[in-house]
């Protein structure tokens, strides 16, 4: 009986030392794993580093397929930066889109076509915003919508036409005044909307000597009118015993126009207010 626990003991002090040596042994396995791994992520970002400082000083021409569309675009480079005109092709081979680039961004002409060569869409850009004349066309070759930007902001007037050339109307700007009195003040609001429900509109009154082409963001911001329900815009305005108000300018708003530009209109405007 001594002897077979004997054995039992000796058993049990040899597998403990098996599974010592195995656990060693794994870990040995795991650390040599994880410097392998870091290895082989260290020359992974090698390459992309080297492939990216490659991209960075590249000149010349490199030609993108996109694996959805199968659109072929030859974009030319310089230094790594888009510069020149770009051309892109329908899967067929047919020329679908000619673009101008200085110093990476869109600028210059840039134009759409239909896969049978028709005019479909022209703008112009200067430092990646639209700078000039927005044409869109029908396959006649007639214009469909035009308007106009200055660096981004689209300029009031846009003109669109059905197939036939006839102006389609444009909203008109609807003016709702209030007048109330609270504490001995006229306490004056001027509601403006649109007669037709337009999408995300924005509205501004600006006095005669602001230019909303030539002002930047933050001076026209000053006078925007506060988004109401209903899409409209609004001001109110508190008038002391004796105090006169006066507005002579322009009213402009910006809206998206079917979804994909956005368009401005304007309209002169003139109101006046006393508080006697």
């Amino acid at each position: 009986m001594r002897k077979i626990n004997l054995l039992f003991v000796v058993a049990v002090l040899f597998t403990a030392c098996d599974v010592r040596t195995v656990s060693k042994a794994a870990k040995a396995i795991d650390r040599a794993s994880q410097v392998e791994a870091k290895e082989v992520n260290m020359e992974r970002i090698q390459e992309a580093e080297a492939k990216l400082e490659a991209r960075k000083s590249y000149t010349g021409t490199r030609t993108e397929v996109n694996p959805q569309t199968k659109v072929k675009t030859v974009i030319p480079f310089v230094n790594g930066v888009k510069e020149g005109e770009a051309i892109a092709y329908y899967p067929e081979g047919e020329v679908w889109k000619r673009t101008n680039y200085k110093a990476g961004k869109l600028d210059g002409k840039a134009q759409i076509f239909r896969q049978d060569g028709t005019l479909k869409h022209q703008a112009d850009y200067v430092k990646g915003e639209y700078d000039g004349d927005y044409i869109d066309y029908f396959k006649s070759g007639n214009p469909q919508l035009e308007t106009s930007f200055k660096m981004g902001r689209p300029l009031p007037g846009f003109v669109d036409r059905d197939y036939r050339g006839n102006e389609k109307k444009n909203p008109d700007f609807v003016i709702q005044e209030g007048e109330k009195m609270v504490n001995g003040q006229k306490v004056v609001s001027i509601n403006v909307g649109m007669s037709e429900r337009v999408v995300d509109p924005v509205y501004y009154i600006l006095p005669s000597d602001i230019s909303w082409a030539e002002s930047s963001g933050d001076v026209l911001r000053s006078y925007k009118l506060n988004s109401v329900a209903g899409g409209n815009g609004e001001i109110e305005v508190s008038l002391e015993p004796s105090q006169f108000l006066a507005i002579d300018g322009q009213l402009i708003v910006q809206y998206m126009y079917k979804g994909k530009l956005r368009v401005a209109q304007s309209k002169s405007i003139k109101l006046s207010y006393e508080n006697l």
